[in-house]
């Protein structure tokens, strides 16, 4: 941004209109030189119109950057906002020909500052399957350039998520909390509830999986959770994340379904009986048994002439 000095002068005022256009024309028309645009501090006070907004930032030197995108002021201690210099040429503006000679990419713009999330431990964080939800972080620290308070909070699963996952936190009187053991929770001011409010029930903030597969078998073995909060205007912050990287236990296989079975004497002579038709295998962790191996066997009151069998399925061997 230029820096106007004693060897400035001011050589013209206008007032913007209602929908912020300003304009240098007839009497107070420029003549070709170089110009510094600024807009005074006294618009940045108390009850004036530009009262608690800041600039959006860049400030790029007008003479090259011709796109009408407000950004070319930048707020300066004691003097408003100001902008680089500009070149203003006869029939050059903004581009070279005969008659050229208004510029209207000169620009400034000004917006309600958005709520600051800082110290979001980033991480990452540790969890092991089957754990007690583990916090995320415990010196939550939020700013707003113009409010004390804060209507409501956002804190959810973004990336890797799956099920079983569970967030959860602990509402105080000042801010309610939904979607406890969800992927998503929202965090909403109960009346006036302040910045730090909201510090202390984010710092509650907990993850768990009640899976016993929790990194679907190696394909989500982390998670990454965004947290925004929002002020009164509706301006959000920007989103900050927190990595949650999981480690999976092995969990024993189960076959569920296994019947008695009951055998009358010659009866099995006759032909070998299956015992149960319809036994189900269940590994959580495990989509398959490979590597791994199936033991039947007599347990108590075999006899010699007791014979078990296996039928050869598919890869499997029988020994």
């Amino acid at each position: 941004a230029g820096d106007p000095d004693g060897a400035d002068a001011q050589v013209a005022t206008t007032t913007t209109t209602g929908d912020g256009v300003y304009s240098f024309t007839g009497a107070t028309g420029l003549a070709p030189g170089r110009y510094i645009l600024r807009v005074d501090e006294a618009n940045f006070t108390s009850g004036q119109p530009l009262f608690g907004l800041v600039s959006l930032t860049g400030a790029p030197d007008p003479d090259t950057d011709t796109d009408d995108n407000d950004d070319n002021a930048a707020r300066v201690t004691g003097q408003g906002a100001v902008t680089q210099a500009i070149t203003l040429s006869y029939n050059t503006e903004p581009t070279n020909g005969v008659g050229n000679d208004t510029n209207n990419t000169l620009d400034a713009g000004f917006v309600d500052p958005k709520p600051v999330l800082t110290d979001i431990n980033a991480g990452p964080v540790a969890y092991s399957e089957n754990a007690a939800a583990v916090t995320l972080d415990n010196a939550v620290a939020i700013t707003d350039a113009d409010s004390t308070t804060l209507t409501s909070a956002t804190v959810s699963i973004t990336n890797g998520a799956f099920t079983g996952d569970e967030l959860s936190a602990t509402p105080s009187a000042a801010v309610s909390v939904s979607g406890n053991g969800t992927s998503s929770l929202t965090l909403t001011s109960t009346g006036s509830a302040t910045l730090a409010d909201f510090e202390s029930v984010l710092e509650t903030v907990a993850f768990r999986s009640s899976s016993d597969n929790p990194t679907n078998f190696g394909a989500n073995a982390s998670r990454t959770i965004s947290w925004t909060v929002t002020d009164p205007e509706g301006n959000a912050s920007t989103a900050q994340t927190t990595t949650i990287n999981i480690t999976a236990s092995n969990d024993a296989p189960t076959l569920v379904g296994l019947n008695n079975a009951t055998f009358n004497e010659n009866t099995v002579n006759a032909a070998p009986q299956v015992i149960d038709a319809d036994i189900v295998f269940e590994d959580p962790d495990s989509g398959d048994l490979n590597t791994g191996n199936l033991t039947v066997s007599y347990t108590a009151a075999g006899l010699p002439e007791d014979q078990l069998s296996i039928g050869n399925v598919g890869p499997i061997t029988v020994t």
